[in-house]
């Protein structure tokens, strides 16, 4: 089966294009190259992401990509089109397409990939957090229970489509590790569901009355993080 992956640069998205891969007989990563920090880059902030850069690393090590079975098409942040994707044969007869960590799909390509039933990698428990940094908010919030993963269907509400599969790591009493893990872990199901073709089997639709935060970027700033720290020592 053919596979494209719309993600960013990070080892977290390397991992995923990886791991799918190998079970895909060619693969498009159309790669994004966002920026790690996308916020006011205060000291606490620069911190912040820079233990979060050395947990990625200890996680997920080097990858290496066969680029005999990936192509890669290279676009800048918050660029990526309908129009410079359509004429690529990969793209266009591709089983699945996989969404995690880019920016907004919207516009033309956007249909496009609700139509194909494209499937989102959420980094947050749905439905209870919804947005961006939705672990970290979690454990700011006192939930750390509500930590994980969501594999969603791609809709027109930002991570409001049908859920199709929680994923949660095991607890660690490092925090940095355990929200990196579930990156890991939401992978690797993915890639036992698409083996099995059951990754459309169950579809459930998203309980409004459950969210709990509804996070934007730029509630992410040196109090927020300030209050995690607070959480975790």
């Amino acid at each position: 089966m053919k596979v494209t992956i719309f993600t960013a640069s990070h080892l977290r998205h390397k991992y995923l294009v990886k791991k799918i891969s190998e079970v895909s007989s060619q693969v498009l990563y159309v790669k994004e190259n966002k920026p790690y920090i996308r916020t006011k880059k205060t000291k606490i902030v620069k911190n912040y992401f820079n233990y979060v850069s050395k947990v990625e690393k200890k996680i997920f090590k080097k990858i290496y990509l066969d680029k005999k079975k990936i192509k890669i098409i290279n676009f800048k942040y918050n660029t990526i089109s309908l129009e410079k994707l359509k004429n690529i044969k990969i793209f266009n007869s591709s089983k699945f397409y996989i969404i995690f960590g880019s920016s907004i799909i919207k516009d033309n390509l956007l249909k496009y990939l609700v139509k194909k039933r494209a499937i989102n990698i959420h980094m947050g428990v749905s439905p209870y957090f919804r947005g961006t940094d939705c672990n970290f908010w979690a454990i700011h919030d006192g939930r750390s229970d509500l930590v994980g993963a969501s594999i969603i269907l791609l809709s027109k509400k930002i991570d409001g489509g049908k859920i199709l599969r929680i994923c949660k790591p095991k607890k660690l009493k490092n925090k940095f590790y355990f929200m990196m893990s579930a990156a890991k872990i939401a992978t690797e199901k993915l890639k036992e569901l698409l083996i099995k073709e059951e990754i459309y089997k169950k579809k459930i639709n998203h309980d409004k009355k459950k969210l709990l935060r509804y996070s934007k970027r730029f509630d992410f700033n040196d109090v927020a993080i300030k209050k995690f720290y607070d959480k975790i020592n």
